[in-house]
């Protein structure tokens, strides 16, 4: 198998993104693992079968497509646990630092940057247009939303979502399983599970 193939786990928006940036940079992808087949197939993939059969996946290059932050995070979880090849999939047109380090199967996105001396974790998401600047560290499952702005030394725990051009201030500690709403703009720390919004945010729940 060519270094250059692989395969996709989920089919769906975010997988629609990734596979873009995939072919840009001259991938070819095999095909699709999913609970069922797609009837919308704008990519004319091939089905394979079931994400949830190991055996479907187990010895091929793998990427997980998928969204949502937890079922992500457990589908990096198992495919680590399984020695799956971790690729990472870097957008041609981001910017990322030699002297940050990424772990496997992160998904980079078009626009984005990534500044010097920055950890990025496994299974995390760098959507498009984001910047996370010097010597963030986002641990594992983690999503930056577009145009999200992490300043220096900004620290992420696991499954945290940031929401859609919020503003986090330089030095700030985010717990794990926390919701940043769009737009928000990040002044606190903010304690693991919370959900928080606002100008200034606020924790809410």
């Amino acid at each position: 198998m060519s270094e250059f193939e692989f395969y996709l786990l989920g089919y769906s928006g975010h997988a629609y993104v990734v596979l873009d940036s995939a072919l840009q940079l001259g991938w070819k992808c095999m095909g699709y693992y999913e609970r069922e087949e797609k009837l919308d197939n704008p990519f004319r993939l091939n089905f394979i079968g079931s994400e949830t059969l190991e055996d479907n996946w187990l010895g091929r290059k793998v990427f997980p497509a998928i969204g949502h932050n937890s079922i992500r995070f457990a589908l990096v979880k198992e495919l680590m646990s399984k020695g799956v090849d971790g690729i990472n999939i870097v957008d041609s047109h981001a910017i990322v630092s030699e002297y940050s380090q990424l772990g496997h199967l992160n998904y980079i996105a078009k626009g984005s940057v990534i500044q010097s001396l920055v950890n990025i974790g496994d299974g995390c998401i760098i959507n498009t247009g984001a910047i996370v600047d010097h010597e963030c560290c986002l641990q594992d499952g983690v999503h930056v939303s577009p145009r999200a702005v992490l300043c220096g030394g900004v620290q992420v725990g696991e499954r945290t979502w940031i929401g859609a051009g919020a503003v986090i201030k330089e030095g700030i500690q985010i717990g794990s399983d926390v919701l940043i709403g769009a737009g928000s703009v990040v002044l606190r720390d903010v304690p693991n599970g919370a959900k928080c919004w606002g100008v200034p945010a606020k924790i809410r729940i």
